[in-house]
């Protein structure tokens, strides 16, 4: 039987978070989106392992969350990077990665 690798992936996304933070207060905010290239790809990490989160056991524990979104920025950092608004990944940054660690340190919690 698999092992549950929830609290991993859930621990992965709170890291990648944190490495997009970091890169995100060295980038100004004028800045084409593609000049944070190391950031998006953490976005990209972030996201593939949201999208790997086993709903029942997971997502589940936080509707708040808007997981199909998430899933979806990964697939336009993937498949249309040149179209990626700065202002986009600025706000998203700012305001939703903060939403999603608190989130994610909750479902945490639960699971432990």
């Amino acid at each position: 039987m698999p092992r549950d690798r929830s609290a991993d992936l859930l621990n992965d996304i709170l890291a990648f978070i944190d490495r997009i933070e970091a890169g995100h207060r060295q980038i100004p905010q004028q800045k084409p989106a593609w000049t944070r290239k190391p950031s998006m790809r953490c976005f990209t990490h972030c996201n593939t392992s949201a999208k790997r989160c086993p709903p029942l056991e997971v997502t589940n524990l936080a509707p708040q969350v808007p997981w199909q979104k998430i899933k979806a920025m990964r697939n336009l950092i993937a498949h249309d990077y040149a179209g990626i608004e700065a202002a986009v990944v600025w706000q998203t940054v700012e305001h939703r990665l903060p939403e999603l660690r608190i989130a994610v340190e909750g479902i945490l919690k639960r699971l432990s």
